[in-house]
Formats: structure tokens, sequence, C-alpha cells
């Protein structure tokens, strides 16, 4: 599409904008071409309101040299050339400012366009820039996590692991959980533009039904959220994964994606279905991966990790790949934590990182 404008009566092609995307990147540029190129219709079109003005100037000429020279003889003609003049000014003043009002629209549409480009732009380049720090980060605290654990689990084989060790056990997961889920939160609202909130949620299998329970929450919004995991009675807000659209899909082995998003849930309508009637206080949009690893062709899920907000634009292909990546990290972990209490079943200890775990009554 061609935007025109006159520099010293001269038409010049200013705009011709082009996008181009070369790794998610948006870039664009401004062309200029020269007018000789220009389509003929398109030039007469863009200089319709000067040839018009000459069209008219040249037609009052004429009018004004016929009224000079037969106006004597005849006086009605002056008043009626006079009337021809003053009808075709106003039209030429109309036209001209309809045209002058067309382009200045066709401008603003251009500079809307233009600014809403570099706004997704920017969005793409916050989310290039933060998303390799923030899986490093995670990275980091995942090997240093495992090093704690593995020094712990050494001196268990040489020694026994105590009450003490234990409870050091779930010191160090809860350390990382936080620092877990403090990068994640930070990075999505980042990227997003909106406070977001993560939450890890755990599932096991009861009764042949497949429960659901909040097992830690980023340490931000925990203080707002934490009252919605509890039952007016006290008790633990546990329920089923197909009360949860976002789980129910996730586990259902009709659908290729392990995974869950939207940015308007409540778009949806009837179609989305949660536990929390409380829950649009806190967001309309959502991205929910699962803590998962392949074993002998099935997945294997232990919970789910999500992350939400009240705004949106999270329901972007990198920012899935992303929290997939953070996700599976932490089946490894988890899957440690219940070797080790497993194998050291006989040691009686208390944490709130185990009761939190464990708990499902």
């Amino acid at each position: 599409m061609y935007f025109f404008v006159d520099i010293n009566n001269k038409n010049v092609n200013i705009f011709s904008i082009r996008a181009l995307h070369n790794t998610k990147i948006l870039y664009f540029y401004a062309v200029l071409q020269s007018p000789t190129k220009m389509p003929m219709k398109d030039y007469l079109y863009s200089n319709a309101a000067n040839i018009s003005s000459i069209a008219g100037l040249l037609f009052s000429l004429a009018n004004l040299i016929l009224t000079y020279n037969y106006g004597a003889e005849n006086p009605q003609l002056l008043s009626i050339s006079f009337a021809i003049l003053l009808v075709i000014l106003m039209g030429l003043f109309v036209y001209t400012n309809f045209k002058y009002a067309q382009k200045i629209q066709n401008y603003d549409s251009l500079l809307l366009t233009n600014n809403n480009i570099l706004r997704e732009n920017n969005k793409k380049d916050v989310e290039l820039k933060s998303t390799p720090e923030t899986l490093s980060d995670i990275n980091y605290y995942n090997e240093t996590t495992w090093i704690k654990l593995e020094n712990i689990i050494v001196k268990g084989n040489k020694q026994g692991l105590t009450e003490k060790d234990m409870c050091c056990v779930c010191d160090i997961l809860f350390s990382y959980l936080v620092a877990f889920t403090s990068c994640i939160q930070s990075y999505y609202s980042s990227v997003t533009g909106d406070k977001c909130a993560v939450t890890i949620k755990l599932i096991r299998k009861t009764h042949n039904q497949d429960m659901v329970k909040t097992f830690f929450r980023d340490p931000i919004s925990f203080p707002k959220r934490a009252q919605n995991d509890k039952r007016l009675d006290g008790s633990k807000f546990i329920y089923r994964t197909e009360e949860n659209t976002g789980f129910s899909i996730i586990l259902d082995k009709k659908y290729y994606d392990l995974n869950f998003s939207c940015d308007d849930l409540a778009s949806m309508g009837g179609n989305y279905s949660n536990t929390n009637p409380n829950y649009r206080k806190f967001y309309n949009a959502t991205i929910i991966e699962p803590i998962t690893i392949k074993k002998q062709d099935k997945f294997a899920i232990k919970g789910f990790v999500c992350v939400d907000n009240l705004d949106g634009n999270l329901n972007r292909k990198g920012l899935k790949y992303t929290l997939e990546c953070c996700a599976i990290q932490l089946y490894s972990l988890f899957e440690r934590f219940e070797q080790l209490n497993n194998q050291n079943n006989n040691i009686t200890y208390d944490h709130e990182l185990k009761r939190a775990y464990y708990d499902w009554d």
C-alpha cells in the first residue's frame, strides 16, 4: 500500500512498509521510491486536488474574461458569473479539505500500525532477551540443588540419614521452589506487562480418580492467593482433575499437545470450568504445563506448573515452550524426594514441605 505527500510541489512516495520475519523478530523500514515509477492512476489520484484547483482557476478566468467582454451588454451575466465562480471555489474548498482529511486519516492509520508493530517488536525483544537469562538462572538453581542433595545422599550411604538430614532435604527443596517460582513470576510479569502468579499443583490417583491440589505458590502472590487453597472449614482444597478444564485437557489422551493456554477464559463461557468460584478476581488468562517425562512411550505426570494473570498475552508459543523447559526440571527433583522418603520411611520427622507434599486428607 502506498501513501503520498506533496513536498515542494513534487509527489514523493515516502512510505512503503515492509515486514520481515527473521528469528521471530519483526523488522520494518521505509523505502523511498521515485515518482517516475509511480502508476499513472496513483499519480492522478494523489494530485486530484491540485488538478481540480488548476481546472477551477482556468474556468474562473474564462468566466471573468467573458464577463469583462460581454458584461456591459448583459449585466445579468456578471452576477451569474460571480455566482458560478463562488460555487466553484466553495466546491474546490470542500473537495480539497475532504482529500486532505483522507490523507491525514491514512497517515494516522499508518502511525497507529507502526506503533502496534513497535509495541509487538518490543515485547518480542524483551522475551528474547529475558528467556535465556531465566532458563540459565533456573538451570543454575537446579544444579546447585542437586549438588546439595547428592552431598546428603553420599553422607547417608556412609553413615545413614537422620531426622535432621531429612529436614535439611526439605529445606533445600523449599529454597529451590522459592527461587524457581520467583524467577518464573518475574519473567512472565516482564514479558506480558502484567503481574503474574505461579502455582505448582500435584496430582495423585485416589480411588481410581485423578485428584489435584495446590502444593506451592510464588512468594509474591502467596499472601493473596493462599486462602483459596483451603475450603471454608479449613481443610485443603483437593478436587478431581476433570473439574478444571485445563487439567482435564492435558490428561485427555485424545489431545496431542500436553499443555493448556488461553488469554481470555471468560470468552470460553460454559466451555471452561474451575472449582474456584472466585478465580476471575485473580486471573482471566493462564498457561498450564505438566510436570512430566516420557516413560515407555507414555507420559508420567506428577503435577502442573501454572502461570496466570488478568490481562493476558500468555498464549504465545515461545512462552509455552519456556514454561515447558522449566516444568520438566521439577519431575526429577520430586521423584528423588519421594525416593529419599520411601528409602528412609523408618525416620520420623516433621516438616511443612513434607506435609504439603504428602497430606491428601
